[in-house]
């Protein structure tokens, strides 16, 4: 009896944990960057200023992430890329997609609740 009640604590505490961990929403201001053109521009600060919507459509398969103004690239995991590509095909925008990103961090990922265009 001992040990069920010490598996069903610590089955508790576990979840309790993860949901602590999985809930910490977080917020990104930066620039929407495919992954491809992240890895080829690593250290270009002024690319993301330029990138352009047609860049972003074709590497889409690559991935998305934001750029920070720190210079971070975060990847958004497999759900926040299909909202990446979503987001890119209902707006306009000729180059710099400056974008504030909402989500959760599950390992080196986001997961993205929302993407919003930031004022210029």
């Amino acid at each position: 009896m001992k040990k069920l009640m010490l598996t069903v604590v610590l089955a508790l505490a576990v979840i309790g944990v993860t949901r602590v961990v999985a809930s910490d929403s977080v917020t990104l201001k930066g620039y929407l960057i495919d992954v491809s053109c992240a890895t080829k521009h690593t250290g270009e600060t002024t690319f993301a200023e330029g990138h352009e919507k047609d860049c972003l459509l074709m590497c889409s398969k690559s991935g998305y992430g934001v750029l920070t103004s720190e210079g971070k690239y975060v990847k958004f995991n497999d759900e926040g890329n299909k909202k990446a590509e979503t987001f890119l095909k209902e707006n306009n925008v000729e180059g710099g997609w400056k974008v504030e990103v909402i989500g959760t961090m599950m390992g080196e990922k986001l997961s993205v609740e929302s993407i919003m265009l930031q004022e210029r």
